[in-house]
């Protein structure tokens, strides 16, 4: 066991890529182009709904934390996979790999389950106009609170001793360790599977495919809908659902 976890944090901090260099650099070039365009929209989203108090409503707290996160992900998670890509080889040590694989597990278990909430609240105003009403700042902010909470939970447990962090194959970035069979590692990587992924895809699957039968039938829908500012917020909340759809 000392050995193993010596070669895990030491030996291959000190080794090259055994990818060769030429197409780790084409990965390190893509991830400056996804950087720049990340670091660009994100910051325009964000820029935009800072500019315009119209749009801080209640309903799009859940666009502004993804794009947020999304932000924050690509300053801080990004540099390292650049660096490394480019320089063919890990070279921030132990503690930049545990660093930057905590901030983009963290980072990517809050947006999917961020997108949960986005589709699931979508398809919860849509399939119940009237409740628009009922949706306010407070209830968002708790349910984006509670989605954050969970997404540093789970990033956290390989910090506390259930799995670990560790290099990938290429040794140009580090994740959740996935190659060990051990019960340590195997029981984490099922419960994220299942309790990460799995649920909150087939939570975002279901909310989506309901909404494109819902959507095509809202105008009818509404017809029975006498408040004509329900009505025009309604509508405006089936277009930016179709485009989040998209997004998501």
């Amino acid at each position: 066991m000392s050995n193993n976890t010596t070669n895990r944090y030491i030996d291959k901090y000190s080794l090259d890529s055994p990818v060769e260099c030429y197409k780790l650099n084409l990965i390190g070039i893509l991830c400056i182009l996804i950087f720049v365009l990340s670091t660009f929209f994100n910051s325009a989203l964000l820029w935009t709904f800072i500019r315009n108090k119209s749009l801080r409503t209640s309903l799009n707290i859940f666009i502004i934390a993804l794009a947020g996160f999304n932000l924050f992900g690509t300053i801080v998670e990004l540099p390292f996979i650049i660096v490394s890509n480019l320089s063919c080889r890990w070279i921030f040590g132990k503690f930049g790999c545990i660093f930057s694989a905590f901030i983009m597990y963290f980072i990517g278990c809050t947006s999917i389950y961020l997108m949960a909430a986005i589709s699931f609240e979508r398809f919860y105003i849509i399939y119940k106009p009237m409740s628009i009403r009922n949706v306010n700042s407070r209830t968002n902010l708790l349910v984006i609170l509670a989605c954050s909470v969970n997404g540093l939970m789970w990033a956290s447990f390989p910090l506390l001793g259930w799995s670990h962090y560790s290099l990938e194959g290429a040794y140009t970035s580090c994740a959740v360790e996935w190659k060990e069979r051990s019960l340590n590692v195997s029981s984490y990587n099922i419960a994220i599977f299942f309790l990460v992924f799995l649920i909150p895809l087939f939570l975002i699957v279901t909310s989506n495919t309901k909404l494109i039968f819902i959507v095509r039938s809202l105008p009818a829908k509404m017809k029975a809908t006498q408040d004509v500012q329900t009505k025009k917020r309604v509508a405006s909340e089936r277009y930016l659902t179709i485009i989040l759809m998209i997004v998501i």
